[in-house]
Order: C-alpha cells, then sequence, then structure tokens
C-alpha cells in the first residue's frame, strides 16, 4: 500500500510540474442531514499560513482556484464540524460536494465540543461529598451510520487530576462510569479511521439516575474527483474498489466526478478510450485526491520516477507555550506541517509527544494542562493526514524541567512540548 501512494504521489509531483497550473475545483457544502447549502468559509494553510479564499453562497456554491502545491484545505462553520484536509491534485478543473454535521451544543450533563467551551475551567476545590452517585454509560456510534462501535474513550477529572481510559463495548460494563462530585471532565474518544473527538462534560451528580452518553464519531475526510480531458460517460469510467467492485460515485458534467472513500482503503480508477482500458492505482490516506485522466497515448504509463525529494523535516521539535495556556503558538504551525508531511511518508516511523509546564500552580492541574498541551500537538498531526497509530503522547507536568524555574524567562523553556521521532518497531506509550 505504502508503495502504491509513493507511485501516485510521484505521478502526482511530475504532471504538476508538466502543467503549472492551478487547480480550479468548484462544488457545494451542504447540511449531512437536510442536504440544504451551508454558507462555509474556505481556507487553504500552508506552511503554517492560513489564507482564506471564498465564502460559499446562500445555496453552499463556490468556486476556487488552488495553487498546483495546494497544501491543507479547510472548510469551517461555526454551527458545524470543522473539516481540515490535505490535497493532492493534478492540473484541471473538479467538482465535488461535502457535507457537513453540527457540533455538539454546550450542555450541562452531555458531551459537546471543546470548541464551544472557549477555556478550560481548572476548578480544583473539592466539595463535600453529597452521597449521590452519577453513573454514565459511554457508547461510541459512528455519525453516519449511527452503528455502535469499538474504541476508546479517556477521561481527564479537573478536580482530582486523575486520567481514566477505558474501551467501549456494548457487552462490557466497563463503559458505566461513576461520578461521585460535580465536575468539568475531559473527555476524547478514539476509533481507528475516524476523526478523533476532543470535547468536554459538565458533570452534575444532582440527577443521580443511570444515563447513556452516545458520542458520535466521523471518519477522517478522504475523497477521490476526477477530471477528464474529453468527455466520458458512467459506463467509460469507474472507481473499483477492493475486491474489484465498482464504488458509486456522482458525475457532476460529462468526464467529471467526485466520491466518498475509506481512508486506508486501495482503488483503482479505470477508464477507456477506444479500445484500451487504462488504470491509476490509489492508496487513499485522509485528504482530498483530485485525478486528471488524461487521454492521450503518453498518459498509457505512469511517468519516470524522479528522484524523491524529502519533505523539510523540522529541526526543532519543540513547542514553547505561555503559560497557563494550551492553545498551539504561531511558531508552531511551521514545524508540525513539516513534520506531518515527513510522517505521512514515513510511516514506519512515529512521534512521541511529550508535555510539560512549569512549576507555577498546582501539580495536578500543572499534569492536566501538560496532557492537554500534548494532546493538541497531537490532534493537529492527525486533521493533517497522520495516522493515529503513529502518534504516543504523555503528559508530565512539572517534574521534567529542561531550565531553572527560578526566573520567568527559563520558566518559558519549561512550558513546552517535546517531539521525538524514532521508527514504529520502537515505539511505545512514552514511560
Amino acid at each position: 500500500m505504502k508503495a502504491w501512494l509513493l507511485i501516485f504521489l510521484i505521478y502526482c509531483t511530475a504532471l504538476g510540474q508538466a502543467y503549472a497550473v492551478e487547480l480550479l475545483l468548484r462544488g457545494r457544502i451542504v447540511e449531512a442531514n437536510t442536504r440544504a447549502g451551508i454558507v462555509a468559509t474556505i481556507s487553504l494553510k500552508k506552511n503554517g499560513i492560513k489564507k482564506t479564499l471564498t465564502q460559499c453562497s446562500s445555496t453552499g456554491l463556490f468556486s476556487i482556484q488552488l495553487p498546483a502545491d495546494s497544501a491543507f484545505l479547510i472548510i469551517e462553520n461555526k454551527e458545524y464540524r470543522t473539516i481540515q484536509m490535505p490535497v493532492y491534485g493534478q492540473g484541471g478543473s473538479y467538482y465535488i460536494e461535502i457535507e457537513l454535521y453540527p457540533v455538539d451544543k454546550q450542555i450541562v450533563d452531555r458531551p459537546y465540543f471543546q470548541s464551544e467551551q472557549q477555556d478550560l475551567v481548572l476548578d480544583n476545590t473539592s466539595s463535600p461529598p453529597s452521597g449521590k452517585v452519577a453513573r454514565r454509560h459511554f457508547v461510541l456510534n459512528d455519525l453516519r451510520n449511527r452503528k455502535p462501535m469499538v474504541g476508546q474513550i479517556c477521561l481527564y477529572y479537573t478536580k482530582s487530576g486523575r486520567k481514566e481510559c477505558f474501551s467501549t463495548n456494548l457487552s462490557s460494563r466497563k463503559s458505566i462510569v461513576e461520578f461521585r462530585e460535580d465536575d468539568i471532565v475531559g473527555l476524547v474518544a478514539s476509533a481507528p479511521g475516524y476523526q478523533t473527538y476532543h470535547g468536554n462534560l459538565i458533570i452534575s451528580t444532582a440527577g443521580s439516575a443511570t444515563e447513556t452518553y452516545t458520542i458520535e464519531l466521523d471518519k477522517a475526510p478522504a475523497f477521490v474527483a476526477f477530471s477528464s480531458d474529453v468527455p466520458l460517460d458512467e459506463a467509460q469510467v469507474k472507481i473499483m474498489s477492493p475486491p474489484l467492485q465498482p464504488l458509486p460515485y456522482t458525475m457532476s458534467s460529462p468526464g467529471n466526478g467526485f466520491a466518498a472513500v475509506i481512508p486506508g482503503s486501495e482503488y483503482t480508477i479505470t477508464y477507456q478510450v477506444g479500445n484500451q482500458v487504462r488504470k491509476i492505482p490509489l492508496a487513499i490516506a485522509s485528504g482530498l485526491y483530485l485525478i486528471r485522466i488524461q487521454n492521450t497515448p503518453a498518459a498509457t504509463q505512469l511517468p519516470s520516477p524522479p528522484n524523491v525529494q524529502e519533505y523539510e523535516f523540522a529541526k526543532d521539535r519543540l513547542i514553547i507555550f505561555s503559560q497557563s495556556n494550551y492553545n498551539l503558538p504561531p511558531a508552531a504551525y511551521s514545524v508540525l506541517d513539516s513534520l506531518a508531511g515527513w510522517l505521512r511518508i514515513h510511516t514506519d516511523y512515529s512521534a512521541q509527544v511529550l508535555g510539560h509546564t512549569d512549576n507555577t500552580g498546582d501539580p495536578r492541574r500543572n499534569l492536566t494542562l501538560s496532557e492537554y498541551r500534548a494532546r493538541v500537538v497531537v490532534r493537529y498531526l492527525i486533521n493533517h493526514g497522520v495516522k493515529e497509530s503513529q502518534l504516543y503522547w504523555q503528559g508530565y507536568g512539572g517534574e521534567q524541567p529542561i531550565a531553572s524555574n527560578e526566573s520567568e524567562e527559563s520558566k518559558a523553556q519549561n512550558r513546552r512540548v517535546e517531539i521525538k521521532i524514532q521508527p514504529a518497531a520502537l515505539s511505545g506509550q512514552p514511560k
């Protein structure tokens, strides 16, 4: 699979150089359940710099030009889950429709998105035991088909600083948690092939009955769109999924079509020119794959591979944070963009993401803050196409300073995230 992905990236690079033109991407952003148009903002992010390209019309329509070396496309509306995905493409004109799902709003005693609570409230004051116990059963569902799924949930308790992780399984009581005091609890839910859910819970023990928390995870975004030099119909173009079954797709116009695909899968686009059938193999990670179908004799073979140029790998793998803050600083984006590109190619390597703080304040609060710093880095890398299986994270609070805590200048060096790269075979959770 890795070899196919490298072949495709080389193919994109060579054709992008041969056709030094911009990509024209048209389409529509819609609400997933009603198919109504959404006024979303579409941005491009490259080398840590985010640039707004356009805002969709009232019906969700958009038309943008992307440079041939586009990096990450971001589609956002504060009422919906943001989509951020890398773009792999060749010059041409493409069409795509993308569905957005609403965010979970902040509400007491229900999971909600962290983006809905702008600041993390760390209140470590303990309240007297009330004797009441709130029992909550956690269930993970696929956002699109609503079917239960197996995954992992980690809870981060504000008052005690405790961390608790467990697997979700309908037949297991391990996914039933007892809350014995009011609290604000951080929540991270994950499953292979899905976008990680970063949320919070406002726990109230006033109602002590057993309830079920259903958390819905969406698959990592992955799309294929193709554009042909000459008109082709559905009988002439097929997207084949394993085991060589045609994948349904939408033909937006003769020679142009698109489909949602599954990350981690291999596909083949087959198209007919005269009596000849040509094939383009694809190994899909998350992202938008823009495929130009050429109908000239030169297109019967992929170009000879040029020397594969490595992504620039950031030498500086230390990210410094502001005091009592876990928001990524602007200087971190170029480091993480470079690292994400490198890890997407070098899937036989992994990264350990280690969060730290200075020694100011309560040690339990510092531990929680260091974990949030590590998690925000991991989330950024996953959103930029790195596999979750390549990432391991841990928070250490203020236990491992690299500079003296005697002055503000030196304390700043301890408010950090360290990223260590090593072969995947040697990887594991940090000790």
